[in-house]
């Protein structure tokens, strides 16, 4: 039976309708079929042979199929003999990879472009009987597939929509919606819609809210499925940005000041940029232990690229870097594998004599030494294993100098790779008696692929928040005269071309002097609860005071209405103090102000306070920025910002160890710049956020 499997593998066109067995055969041929057992030249049971040069066309047995081979198993010699497959019925069709070793192709197949459906291979092994080896070969499972109907994703619409230059601007802890249809050769009947952000999350739905956690620019597509499986084969490739927080800083001179003395008021702000780094270095270490043929891997997921990028061209790929450490390069085997199991050689086995990589630890032990970078590229001209060599490590040995190197295959083995996904670096020690460590190593591919973009935010207004002691204000500066003792604060604000606004306050001490005729020492509104606000006040001295009028407006500009008259104490030279109750509070941010009258009906407005009142009791925090370096905005209901505890790794809260003030619209701003980076815990009862502190 195994001479006739033979003999029909010689075949140089078949067509079959049951299962069958094909060995490759010499020379250039073809076969049609949907099923059957592709092996190379040996068949199931012999190595293949020496000095082959083979080309082998699998074309479909059911016109307008698709051939498809699962290789279930793959062993040729690596880096000598090797099997190449094209997308179509000659070796002039577009590459799907060329493979050697034991790092087999899985499952290829005939893509949506080849009209033909066929699959071509060709394998060419070295040498001759005496001088080289062979291997078991491969085995691959033969099958046809049906064509997938043409599905489009369409973009319908967003609650923020692009602007002209295509981008959806949001700001931090804003929600985007974004709508999408398909379109469908056959039928959208069962059809399944789900986007991906761009940042590694998917979404199920064609019409979907989505919050990022993080600054950055994603790129947003919606994928879609049919029942059998096909997806479509466009992308929509939503540019989404989320806003970068500034730096505020501000400044009053003098800080202290008596009552009618004027003080000066500076900001300065710093927009930050964002800048992509779509494969940021795997760092920490990877143990490469002393082994005897066994591989270890460590990989970077890849995201911000379209989804249907793929390598087109050797120079897509600018280097792959490793800082690496290992006492005996001339047992390794170094390779690069791609999101779809292609792979290439960037430093092969045997190779290296008995050179260090960095400053290796030949010691017995298996501490780390120090690693040292070497980027493989296209532009270098030389093989690692012909660098030259510096003396470094411990004992002091001959170590490659670090450097740019040439693969040992071609970045252009890596066409038809998938840009996202991930990218895996694979290290094979072959001999005992060594070990070492890959500390971090990265790819980079050429900016021009780039889909999501870095940027920096630009300022579209920027001044002093309005209030009644400011004058002479100006992009960045203001005059403030206070006419009352107390500690009075002003906030500086900035709204950036994304519709975000940063605030910044800046507090002065009033301590001394008042030449009005009540000097008010405080104003604050406290809200006690979500039903009701106290308002306290005290002055240092009072001159014809008839009394005073709490006032409360939803917006602080206009729409003030009395709630309470309290009377004055006519005239005094000691503190007063006074109080009252607002039981029916309006939700969400408002304003108190106090105005005072004298005997002889003047009028004066004197300081103004809000709070943040929460009827329908949610009780959720929101956090902005997160991750973030020094500052975080805290925003919600009164009684979830002053019970929420910040707790560290320990379990232990924290927050008294931070310094917090409230901000005019209600919200709190917590000083995390002294706490150590990490991952903290943000409790409000039985509701835990995560904080980032960079």
């Amino acid at each position: 039976m195994k001479k006739l499997l033979l003999i029909l593998g010689f075949s140089s066109t078949l067509a079959s309708s049951f299962s069958q067995v094909y060995n490759m055969p010499s020379g250039t041929n073809t076969v049609s079929t949907c099923n059957g057992t592709f092996y190379d030249s040996g068949g199931s049971g012999s190595n293949y042979g020496y000095g082959q040069n083979r080309t082998y066309t699998i074309c479909p047995g059911v016109a307008g199929n698709k051939v498809r081979v699962n290789f279930t198993s793959f062993v040729t010699e690596n880096g000598y003999d090797f099997l190449y497959i094209y997308d179509g019925a000659n070796t002039s069709a577009p590459s799907l990879g060329t493979y050697s070793g034991t790092s087999g192709p899985g499952i290829v197949q005939a893509t949506p472009s080849n009209a033909s459906g066929c699959l071509t291979f060709r394998f060419t092994s070295d040498g001759n009987f005496i001088f080289t080896s062979t291997y078991a070969g491969w085995l691959g499972t033969i099958s046809c597939i049906v064509p997938c109907q043409t599905i489009t994703s369409n973009w319908v619409s967003s609650n923020e929509a692009p602007e002209p230059d295509g981008i959806i601007r949001l700001c931090q802890g804003q929600s985007v919606n974004l709508e999408g249809s398909g379109t469908f050769s056959s039928s959208g009947t069962g059809a399944t819609y789900a986007w991906t952000m761009g940042n590694g999350v998917t979404v199920s739905g064609a019409n979907i809210n989505y919050t990022y956690p993080a600054v950055g620019s994603y790129l947003a597509n919606l994928v879609i499925t049919d029942p059998s499986g096909c997806v479509n084969n466009n992308s929509i490739n939503r540019n989404i940005e989320i806003s970068t927080t500034p730096t505020i800083s501000t400044s009053a001179t003098p800080s202290t000041l008596c009552t009618n003395q004027t003080a000066s008021l500076a900001a300065n702000v710093t927009m930050t940029p964002y800048n992509v780094n779509c494969s940021p270095p795997v760092s920490g270490t990877t143990f490469l232990p002393d082994g005897s043929g066994v591989s270890y891997t460590t990989a970077i997921t890849t995201n911000c690229y379209s989804p249907t990028a793929t390598v087109t061209a050797a120079a897509d790929i600018t280097n792959v870097c490793l800082n690496i450490e290992h006492s005996y390069m001339g047992d390794l085997d170094i390779r690069l594998i791609c999101p779809n199991g292609q792979s290439i050689s960037l430093k092969d086995y045997p190779g290296g004599g008995g050179t260090y990589l960095g400053s290796a630890l030949d010691d017995g032990g298996t501490g780390p030494g120090v690693g040292a970078t070497y980027c493989f590229t296209p532009s270098a001209s030389v093989l690692l294993v012909s660098g030259g060599t510096v003396t470094a490590g411990n004992p002091a040995w001959n170590s490659i100098t670090p450097g740019n190197y040439m693969p040992v295959n071609s970045f252009a083995n890596l066409i038809g790779c998938p840009l996202n996904g991930n990218w895996t670096i694979q290290v094979t020690d072959h001999l005992a008696a060594d070990n070492g460590y890959i500390f971090n190593w990265d790819i980079n591919f050429n900016a021009s692929l780039l889909s999501a973009a870095s940027f920096t935010p630009t300022i579209v207004s920027q001044g002093w928040v309005a209030a009644p002691t400011l004058s002479n204000t100006g992009a960045t500066t203001a005059n403030v005269t206070p006419t009352n003792q107390g500690t009075p604060c002003f906030t500086y604000s900035v709204t950036d071309n994304f519709g975000c606004t940063y605030t910044q306050p800046q507090c002065i001490t009033v301590n001394c002097g008042a030449s009005l005729p009540v000097g008010l020492v405080n104003f604050e509104a406290t809200a006690l609860d979500n039903n009701s606000v106290r308002l306290n006040w005290e002055t240092s001295s009072e001159q014809d005071n008839d009394y005073f009028t709490v006032e409360r407006s939803l917006s602080g500009s206009d729409g003030w209405e009395a709630i309470g008259i309290v009377s004055g104490a006519g005239n005094s030279e000691t503190p007063k103090y006074y109080s009252m109750m607002d039981h029916l509070p309006l939700s969400g941010v408002s304003y108190y102000r106090l105005k005072q009258t004298d005997y002889n009906g003047q009028e004066r407005i004197h300081e103004m306070e809000s709070v943040y009142i929460d009827i329908a009791g949610v009780g959720d925090l929101v956090l902005f920025p997160n991750p973030a370096t020094d500052l975080v905005t805290v925003k919600g209901d009164l009684v979830s910002l002053s019970t929420f505890k910040l707790m560290n790794s320990m379990g232990q809260d924290i927050r008294l160890n931070v310094t917090s003030y409230k901000q005019g619209d209600g919200t709190l701003v917590l000083d995390i710049s002294s706490l150590r980076s990490g991952v903290y815990m943000v409790k409000n009862g039985s509701k835990v956020y995560s904080l980032i502190k960079q």
